[in-house]
């Protein structure tokens, strides 16, 4: 009998939500927002300044996939670890930790330019809901736009917590690797929902590279939550730089578009 009752208030909740979900989309789709912001929409100061917004944004998007890269590989380089094993064996995350960082009662850190890329959490947590709230719409339509805003915003507040946060473990299976590991989950979640939104006939490359690695992402990020695995390092970098890759593609794909 309990059972049945809990069946029921959850169907409940789910049908709610998503009649919630449906009103809040039929607000922007059926044209009531434009109708109600169109006299300052028009004006000549408030396209140009969405113009430049939007541009900004997606060089924002490229230099943030790109500085991550390099972020990553310059505090490689200056780790005592080598390059193949730094990849291979050791996690992100673990290269973020500052030397004489203690944790469980031991001492860590794996190079002196760890904050180089702690400094992309930062980054992250900071503009990534903001480039995917100006950019998507100019790349996808209105499918799936409030889940992958959502998801969006997920994902800068976990990057923010990650910058933010010295506590837990930094090992597999860890608090703060399982908090990690569902930030990068949603992460490639948002893309994901750009790539089954986008319906330009000029952007079909891009739709099929979102796709591929926002699967990709999603698929590594899965793996991660709840299978361990002796190639933890690699299955999370897959994650990660499929996102990263993402941005990159993401700010050239608006850049183009705006360039015509």
């Amino acid at each position: 009998m309990k059972w049945t009752q809990i069946k029921q208030t959850v169907k409940q909740w789910a049908t709610t939500l998503a009649e919630r979900y449906q009103q809040l989309e039929d607000y922007f789709n059926n044209g009531s927002f434009g109708v109600k912001f169109y006299p300052w929409l028009m004006s000549p100061y408030a396209r140009y300044s969405y113009t430049l917004l939007i541009k900004v944004s997606a060089v924002l998007a490229v230099f943030l996939g790109i500085y991550t890269f390099f972020a990553e590989f310059l505090t490689i380089g200056f780790s005592e670890v080598p390059f193949i094993s730094a990849y291979s064996q050791h996690s992100f995350l673990e290269f973020s930790v500052p030397i004489g960082t203690t944790i469980s009662e031991q001492t860590v850190g794996l190079s002196p330019l760890a904050f180089t890329l702690r400094a992309t959490f930062f980054l992250q947590g900071c503009f990534f809901f903001l480039i995917y709230f100006v950019g998507a719409p100019q790349v996808s339509e209105h499918r799936f736009r409030l889940l992958g805003l959502f998801s969006a915003l997920l994902f800068s507040g976990g990057m923010w917590i990650t910058f933010s946060t010295y506590g837990g473990k930094y090992l597999e299976g860890g608090l703060y690797n399982l908090g990690f590991n569902l930030t990068y989950l949603f992460g490639n979640l948002a893309i994901a929902c750009v790539g089954l939104s986008v319906k330009k006939p000029d952007l079909l490359g891009f739709k099929r590279y979102t796709l591929t690695v926002g699967s990709l992402g999603l698929i590594s990020a899965i793996v991660l939550l709840f299978v361990s695995s002796p190639y933890f390092s690699i299955i999370e970098r897959l994650s990660l730089y499929s996102l990263f890759s993402w941005e990159v593609a993401f700010g050239f794909a608006i850049l183009k578009r705006y360039a015509r």
